[in-house]
């Protein structure tokens, strides 16, 4: 845990989207997470588990 904020951003879809078909189907919230961070799959789909965010593993790190 840290205490960086995890969401840097967030956008409402007639803000962020400029064709009208989009925001009639987009999500009505963008989200711009910190570096590092993303939401869980599961969230994406509209459920909320007991992992919301999580952390991005490094690309090269093991």
């Amino acid at each position: 845990m840290t205490e960086t904020n995890a969401v840097t951003k967030a956008y409402k879809r007639d803000e962020y989207y400029q064709d009208r078909g989009e925001i009639e189907i987009g999500t009505d919230i963008i989200v711009g997470y910190a570096k590092g961070t993303r939401g869980a799959g599961a969230s994406a789909l509209g459920a909320v588990g007991k992992e919301v965010l999580t952390t991005t593993p490094r690309s090269g790190k093991k």
